[in-house]
């Protein structure tokens, strides 16, 4: 549903920011007919590894990935996309915002 929702065309560069465990990417590719660019990104090497195992049993050649090690790797990504595909998790969401003294009413209750 979110990558539908993206309405990413085929010659677009879309940055996947949140990869998870890679339905959304590979999704996004088929609707992509394959071309395009597609970067995954992600804190976790394990992650990214597993995509590429992913992409190439499902024939898709448009995923790069690459590991967030610092802030520097986010900046380099500024202005190179069409579309930005962002699925925080909504425990990490209710961590930051309370950790930085804001409350979350409106998006449902709390995680447990």
């Amino acid at each position: 549903m979110a990558s539908q929702i993206l309405n990413a065309q085929p010659s677009m560069h879309v940055i996947d920011a949140c990869v998870g465990e890679g339905s959304k990417t590979l999704h996004l590719a088929a609707l992509m007919k394959n071309k395009g660019r597609i970067i995954d990104l992600n804190t976790k090497e394990w992650r990214l590894k597993e995509r590429w195992k992913q992409a190439a049993k499902a024939g898709v050649d448009t995923i790069e990935t690459r590991f967030i090690s610092s802030s520097k790797v986010c900046k380099r990504m500024k202005d190179i996309a069409d579309r930005l595909l962002l699925d925080v998790p909504l425990l990490r969401v209710w961590y930051t915002c309370e950790k930085s003294g804001y409350k979350m009413e409106t998006y449902g209750s709390r995680p447990e």
